[in-house]
């Protein structure tokens, strides 16, 4: 009896559907900031839900993240770069909203910020099982390695400590080429 082993990919969006998800919320300044701010930062939610404007170093343009799941290595934070349209994106949100200094931008449960997403999701059409806020980081990962950032800084980045986690992300990227090679 053989066995066959399945490879689970995590599910991910291309950057033009972010783009229309983003383009759907964009009247919607809470779906908007958050989706954006998950797809542009590649964070884990539980990240992002402890992001607050402290966490933002604007001279530097970048946030300083709580890495969640490194227990032994305490006060592992990591520094992701922002671009200038997510830096005014924030300051703007975090302004209309008067967020004082230590509260979190994104102050609401685990399970509201996957009904947002689901939500943003649903608004841009998209209703499959892509339409969860991990979905976002598994979307920077691929966007950062396809755009050619090498494996160790977006192992860094996502702030995982095993690069074996992050290795799945370039086997994505190397079926998908060779998928695109296939002449018809």
């Amino acid at each position: 009896m053989s066995s066959c082993l399945k490879i689970i990919h995590p599910h991910y969006f291309l950057k033009s559907e972010v783009d229309r998800i983003l383009l759907a919320v964009k009247n919607d300044p809470k779906l908007y900031i958050f989706c954006k701010f998950l797809w542009r930062t590649g964070v884990r939610v539980s990240e992002a839900l402890d992001v607050t404007p402290k966490d933002i170093d604007y001279m530097k343009g970048v946030v300083v993240v709580k890495t969640c799941k490194r227990r032994k290595d305490r006060n592992h934070n990591r520094e992701i770069p922002l671009q200038q349209d997510l830096i005014d994106d924030l300051k703007k949100f975090i302004k209309s909203r008067a967020i004082s200094i230590n509260q979190p931008i994104f102050p609401f449960t685990g399970r509201t910020a996957f009904n947002y997403v689901k939500k943003a999701c649903s608004q841009a059409d998209y209703t499959d099982d892509r339409s969860h806020p991990s979905s976002f980081r598994h979307s920077y990962a691929l966007h950062c390695l396809m755009n050619g950032l090498a494996i160790n800084d977006v192992n860094e980045l996502l702030g995982n400590r095993d690069i074996k986690k992050t290795m799945i992300y370039l086997k994505i990227i190397q079926e998908k080429k060779s998928f695109n090679n296939i002449v018809w």
